[in-house]
């Protein structure tokens, strides 16, 4: 004898008369209807809109954006975000990426597009700036240091050991306003001005040497 095929049973009771049989199956089949109805509404009306932007503004860019005030001559390290903004509206020299150090040439509210018109040219070059004429001294700082960067100021304060100075302590400020001209994990260089070598100098030799952060303008 063959083999008989298997075949599969066939429902011959109308489809009506089912869903009457299962209204489980019915509720079901109604919710996932529905459920994709709005998710196809909900698409289709963002796609509208994004059209719409697009027709009405054009097509869009992304620029940076100053992300909190930033007072005139500020640094701009950390303080952007990027966004997207349409290209018609763009103003115009809008930079889409600046070096650190960046400072502004003049006081930015939070949102404004970040042009070249509001870059320091010279921001850059303060630092540098800043070390003409000064003499550069090596003060080692141990694990409490701070998070210093190159161009801030500082002012160097020295606390001489009680043996040197008759059993009391003695501190006593050398520097006022260094600049910060180095930073590594044991040692910050700083530029102090000429009359200010010696004391400084010897107070890194001699005594704990403390540095005090007053700002970098």
């Amino acid at each position: 004898m063959g083999r008989v095929r298997p075949s599969l049973a066939r429902s011959h009771v109308p489809l009506h008369r089912r869903l009457r049989l299962d209204p489980r199956g019915l509720r079901a089949r109604i919710v996932l209807l529905a459920s994709a109805l709005v998710v196809a509404l909900a698409v289709g009306q963002a796609m509208a809109r994004a059209h719409a932007a697009e027709e009405r503004w054009g097509s869009s860019t992304t620029v940076l954006v100053a992300a909190e005030p930033v007072p005139s001559g500020a640094r701009l390290d950390g303080r952007l975000r990027p966004v997207r903004w349409p290209t018609a509206l763009l103003p115009d020299g809008a930079v889409r990426g600046v070096v650190p150090g960046t400072r502004t040439s003049a006081a930015l509210t939070a949102g404004t597009p970040i042009t070249r018109a509001s870059i320091d040219p010279a921001g850059r070059d303060r630092p540098a700036r800043a070390l003409a004429g000064r003499s550069r001294v090596a003060i080692a700082v141990g694990e409490a240091r701070l998070g210093l960067r190159r161009g801030e100021r500082v002012d160097v304060w020295a606390t001489a050991d009680p043996s040197l100075t008759g059993g009391r302590l003695a501190t006593r400020r050398v520097a006022r306003r260094a600049v910060v001209a180095a930073v590594s994990t044991r040692v910050v260089v700083v530029a102090v001005r000429p009359d200010e070598v010696a004391d400084v100098a010897e107070s890194a030799s001699l005594a704990t040497v403390t540095l005090a952060a007053v700002g970098d303008r």
